[in-house]
């Protein structure tokens, strides 16, 4: 269980910064994660609501995932179909773009990591309690 929790803490924590970067420094962020400032107003607003906003519901909803221990299975399973998504439609990109940056590959092989942690967190049965009879045997 130590996993699970650790792996959706660590989810929480990268949401909800990015999504932070992307409200408060949209420019300096696209900077950070694309290698490029959108020049148009409107799409530095959409960068704000899109990937600020919508990452830090994101990292808030895992958050009280973690809160509250009958929800953690529904934390794991948002987190891995997230990046399934992220990691189908990064490399639909990268396969049709005419020359995606070294970033792009670097988030590419996060994206596929985070979906192999969190498949795996899944299928991860918690142990039994094994209860050892010390009392020596029965007649």
């Amino acid at each position: 269980m130590k996993f699970k929790l650790t792996l959706l803490w660590l989810n929480i924590v990268m949401f909800t910064v990015f999504g932070l970067y992307f409200i408060l420094a949209p420019a300096s962020a696209a900077q950070s994660f694309i290698g490029a400032v959108p020049a148009d107003t409107n799409l530095m607003i959409d960068m704000r609501a899109t990937y600020g906003g919508l990452s830090l519901a994101v990292g808030l909803f895992l958050a009280d995932c973690l809160l509250r221990q009958k929800a953690v299975q529904a934390g794991l399973l948002l987190s891995l179909l997230i990046f399934v998504c992220l990691t189908v439609a990064r490399a639909a990109g990268v396969m049709t773009a005419p020359s995606p940056s070294g970033m792009m590959y670097q988030s590419l092989t996060l994206e596929v990591v985070m979906t192999i942690l969190f498949a795996l967190a899944l299928v991860i049965k918690p142990a039994a309690n094994k209860t050892v009879d010390r009392t020596g045997p029965r007649p």
